[in-house]
């Protein structure tokens, strides 16, 4: 079998799999499966903006320290003699 090369093959490969995937499946399992992603959705997004949140706050944290450290006057070293 040959294999034909196209502007977006990756694209169609992904449709052909879930055209076949959706034919197969039976209503019952496409209600469940909707219903899952459904329900999921927004735990999903939820969890994603407090990871985004978490993650602002730590670099704004970090900058911050960076902006404070670089202002401060630097301190002569003590040398013991």
């Amino acid at each position: 079998m040959e294999k034909i090369i196209t502007k977006g093959g990756c694209d169609m490969n992904f449709l052909r799999y879930t055209t076949r995937m959706l034919q197969n499946t039976s209503p019952i399992g496409l209600l469940v499966g909707g219903t899952v992603l459904y329900l999921g959705l927004p735990l999903l997004r939820k969890g994603l903006r407090c990871v985004a949140v978490v993650t602002g706050r730590a670099l704004y944290s970090v900058t911050d320290e960076a902006r404070n450290i670089r202002n401060q006057p630097l301190q002569p070293e003590e040398v013991n003699s």
